[in-house]
């Protein structure tokens, strides 16, 4: 049976792939990218359809026969349950609240053992393919990386400020992606050899840190991470001219440029 309604975050080659009763699966996404050991990540499926009260099956490789065991499972007894497989037990999960609009996308918090590629089934049909290489803890993602076809890389963009304007410097997704879960860092100067102004992760809940000496002037809309949106709130000083940009590693790269003429 051919899938024909489906929506990913990050557009990739089209590939073919056979389901475990033998239908032809084709159009499907595969998304790949990049993080390291003890990130957590969410695995993109996002679905242009109202599909309520399905199973949701997360699986590590592809379902081969009906004896598999998903790695995540959500399914309604009459509300929704979500189970877990003993080697995934308690980093993984859905966004319960969003099933209901087409997002089952994957919360998971990465271990060595998590390279691979995952496969979203709903109502036993597979809308989602996902591929992570996990990088050894401290090894950082190329932001840019030029040469990775996942990353959404923004053109520079010039941004006018004042001593004391605020001013936003813009940053976000092309398909409005879910980013709560990710790190996102914002840089001043054209290289990451310096502590990031500031940075959002998510550690069973939002943490931002700032740089001592953008202390108090920084902070990002928090509220619209989940929508793509990591521009960057910033209160202008004098020493605040320059290039400026954004990492989110694997998946996103915005420089911009603040003009304090």
């Amino acid at each position: 049976m051919m899938i024909r309604v489906l929506l990913l975050c990050i557009p990739l080659l089209l590939i073919g792939r056979v389901s475990a009763s033998g239908d032809s699966v084709s159009q499907i996404l595969n998304t790949t990218f990049e993080r390291k050991v003890g990130d957590t990540v969410t695995l993109p499926c996002l679905v242009q359809m109202n599909i309520t009260h399905e199973r949701v099956e997360w699986f590590k490789g592809p379902k081969t026969s009906e004896n598999d065991q998903p790695i995540h499972k959500c399914i309604w007894r009459p509300k929704a349950t979500q189970t877990q497989r003993y080697d995934f037990k308690n980093l993984t999960s859905l966004f319960e609240e969003e099933l209901s609009s087409g997002n089952f996308s994957l919360s998971l918090t990465l271990n060595t053992s998590h390279n691979g590629t995952y496969y979203c089934y709903v109502g036993g049909r597979l809308y989602c393919i996902v591929t992570i290489k996990v990088l050894p803890k401290g090894k950082n993602n190329t932001c840019p990386d030029p040469d990775n076809p996942n990353m959404v890389q923004r053109p520079n963009t010039t941004i006018k400020g004042k001593d004391g304007d605020t001013v936003i410097l813009p940053c976000s997704t092309k398909n409005r992606m879910n980013l709560s879960h990710d790190r996102v860092e914002w840089f001043k100067g054209p290289t990451k050899e310096n502590k990031p102004i500031h940075k959002y992760i998510w550690r069973g809940h939002a943490i931002q840190i700032q740089r001592d000496d953008f202390k108090d002037r920084t902070s990002l809309f928090e509220e619209e991470l989940s929508s793509g949106n990591c521009s960057l709130r910033l209160q202008v000083n004098t020493s605040h001219s320059g290039l400026y940009y954004c990492c989110v590693p694997g998946l996103l790269y915005c420089p911009v440029n603040l003009d304090g003429t």
